[in-house]
């Protein structure tokens, strides 16, 4: 059996499987998850897996690598493949969770690294400081080892700054309130532009 399955946790397999056509079934014994797939092929058979239903019962750890094993099966691909897909997936869910935990229009600390620059031009800048045209995009840290991008307009004296930033690859630091324009996540109200000299 392959040991990378055993980085899993009970949360992630279920997590995935109700993912990909997995259907959850009422046991009487709670202390148990079962889960039901229909295979859709010449015999049409269904396939059960049991699962204890947490991390700290004795045989969690077999259980996970047999579910590992089975998947990876069904799925035609390597116990350690479907180890990264079932990773991938956990993290794509808890980026997604972290995501919603953003309320849109409520202040918040942009984190991260500026990943484009954009100025029409910074020497045609007046003296009111008004920022259109010179926008930087920030990878933000959402945790979990994830990142949205979110699109930060400057004041000329910022956006300079962010360009060394950006030489520098230094981490800055911005307050602000999302807010989510399409597809596209854009910071309104931008203060306290700074580079990060701990982060870096």
């Amino acid at each position: 059996m392959n040991d990378s399955a055993g980085q899993l946790r009970i949360e992630d397999i279920t997590a995935y499987i109700r993912k990909t056509g997995w259907t959850k079934l009422d046991h009487p014994n709670p202390s148990l998850l079962v889960y039901q797939y229909e295979r859709s092929d010449d015999f049409n058979h269904e396939i059960k897996l049991v699962l204890p239903n947490g991390n700290d019962y004795s045989d969690a750890v077999a259980k996970i690598q047999s579910a590992a094993k089975l998947i990876a099966a069904l799925e035609q691909i390597s116990v350690s493949d479907i180890v990264q897909k079932i990773k991938k997936s956990s993290q794509d869910i808890a980026a997604a969770k972290s995501l919603r935990a953003v309320t849109e229009s409520q202040e918040t600390a942009i984190i991260g690294k500026i990943i484009q620059l954009k100025a029409e031009s910074l020497d045609s800048a007046d003296d009111s400081g008004e920022s259109d045209g010179r926008q930087v995009i920030i990878a933000w840290d959402i945790g979990n080892n994830r990142k949205v991008n979110i699109k930060v307009s400057l004041s000329p004296e910022n956006y300079r700054t962010a360009c060394d930033a950006h030489k520098d690859n230094k981490t800055v630091s911005v307050m602000g309130r999302p807010e989510k324009v399409g597809k596209s996540w854009v910071l309104t109200s931008p203060a306290n532009f700074a580079i990060n000299e701990t982060g870096a």
